[in-house]
């Protein structure tokens, strides 16, 4: 190790240099551990003696524990050890990782060579702050017991499974409970793992993660977890009988909903089977299969929320479904849809309806989303074969719009969706104040240009204080130039 005079470390008091060291080398302790951060502070020690004197001796550092079980490392238990020794009395995160696994066999794992080493971890049980799992063996998470003390400061807790075989053990009890001590933890994200096999308690969860679980399970939180505010999950094929609630579970206070992945039936299955006054934010997001609307507009309608935002990927749907769908919406704020290929014809009816609907009739606000405010339309990826600078001379402005115009853009209508540039300072007019459109490809391969008819209109939304922004994949494309 290095001994030569260090002008950085000389220079400044110790305790400067270990605060530098803090900044440089964080970590979020309140999410899930990297296996990233655990060499930082060993990379530390090895630049000079005087650097790891003052890492050794700064237990922040220290705070983040990862530990592979089937590690050769025959020393492992003692490094861990002397890990943890260094950081204090402070709440520590711990990741334990298994390779993946192979084959059945590999369910379980031989305690003779984790056994010191989980003596370690028990022993400062009452220190956990932050629990990660990754595949990690039946017997081995059976042994992770606690030093039996009552408190626990366990606040998130992570459980992630790539192997599906660890569902066949619902009904067999708990598998994961620190002895004598109730776990309440804040965040949860658990990965193909039955939630009977956790002793916990639900009553101060405010953010969850649960995917490719029983349906059961999905219900089993929203009625135990009053306080909870986010829910992500995924939702595969549910196979065999399932006991489903006779009346709708309702939550009252869940206000963030995101569903990634999920199989249609079993998303139905849940919808017909919750309600969510509180809902204010709604995400739909899975690349090869799109909800039920009529489902999702019967939840919500049952759940009398005031829904504010709504994002769906994938709209596999005619553009009347659409429209029905957002007419139950009065409340939305915030709209952001992604259109699949060959579905481009949704993009102008729903502009369309935007476009003649964007003040208030007879004194009362629009009936199609009066309250819109901010509307972001992804037509890109690999969906869409849009030509976006594609003239519009076939277009009847009068909102006539036939199929052979469904892969042209239609900007006049767009544009109009704001109103007339005369009246943007309308009061009653609807406060949309923000477009987006997202296109496919570069804008240099998407035809010559917007037609020039268009530019004091875009001007006039520009300079009245309205946002219209319009991106490619190589980057945004710069209207003010207009």
């Amino acid at each position: 190790m290095a001994n030569i005079p260090d002008p950085v470390t000389n220079g400044i008091p110790t305790e400067i240099t270990s605060t530098i060291f803090e900044f440089v080398f964080s970590y979020d302790a309140d999410t899930c551990a990297t296996s990233q951060y655990e060499k930082t502070p060993l990379l530390l020690g090895a630049v000079s003696r005087q650097w790891r004197r003052i890492a050794w001796s700064t237990p922040r550092l220290w705070l983040s524990v990862t530990v592979r079980l089937n590690s050769q490392l025959l020393w492992q238990a003692e490094t861990i050890g002397g890990w943890i020794s260094r950081s204090g009395n402070l709440p520590l995160t711990l990741l334990l990782y298994h390779r993946k696994y192979e084959d059945e066999d590999s369910l379980r794992h031989s305690l003779v060579d984790t056994d010191a080493l989980v003596r370690v971890l028990n022993s400062c049980s009452h220190r956990w702050k932050t629990l990660e799992l990754r595949d990690v063996p039946l017997n081995v998470i059976q042994s992770l017991r606690g030093n039996g003390s009552s408190t626990s400061i366990l606040r998130n807790l992570f459980f992630r499974y790539i192997n599906t075989s660890f569902r066949r053990y619902s009904g067999q009890g708990a598998i994961f409970r620190i002895q004598n001590a109730v776990i309440r933890p804040d965040y949860v994200a658990v990965t193909h793992m039955s939630l009977e096999s956790m002793s916990i308690d639900w009553s101060c969860l405010t953010r969850a993660f649960l995917d490719d679980l029983n349906i059961e399970d999905y219900f089993e939180v929203l009625r135990g977890a009053s306080r909870l505010k986010s829910l992500e999950l995924t939702l595969t094929s549910q196979k065999g009988d399932h006991e489903l609630p006779a009346e709708r579970v309702v939550h009252t206070g869940l206000m963030n909903l995101t569903i990634h992945q999920f199989d249609r039936l079993s998303l139905k299955m849940l919808l017909h089977k919750i309600a969510l006054p509180a809902l204010v934010n709604l995400e739909i997001i899975d690349d090869n299969n799109y909800p039920e609307l009529r489902s999702l507009s019967l939840m919500l309608r049952t759940s009398g929320c005031q829904l504010q935002r709504l994002c769906i990927r994938e709209t596999y749907h005619e553009p009347s479904d659409i429209l029905a769908f957002l007419e139950s919406t009065p409340s939305l704020r915030h709209l952001e849809l992604l259109i699949p290929d060959g579905f481009n014809g949704s993009a102008n009816v729903l502009v369309k309806r935007l476009a003649s609907t964007w003040m208030i009739s007879g004194g009362r606000g629009p009936a199609f989303l009066p309250n819109l405010a901010c509307f972001k339309y992804d037509l890109g990826s690999r969906y869409c074969s849009y030509s976006p600078f594609m003239h519009e001379d076939q277009f009847d402005y009068r909102y006539d719009i036939s199929d052979r115009d469904s892969n042209i853009f239609p900007w006049r209508l767009l544009l109009d969706s704001f109103g007339p540039p005369e009246e943007h300072d309308n009061p009653h007019r609807r406060p949309l104040h923000e477009v987006s459109i997202v296109f496919e490809g570069s804008h240099k391969e998407s035809g010559s240009a917007l037609g020039e008819e268009h530019f004091p209109t875009i001007r006039a939304i520009l300079e009245a204080g309205l946002r219209l922004e319009v991106a490619f994949s190589d980057g945004p494309f710069d209207l003010h130039r207009l």
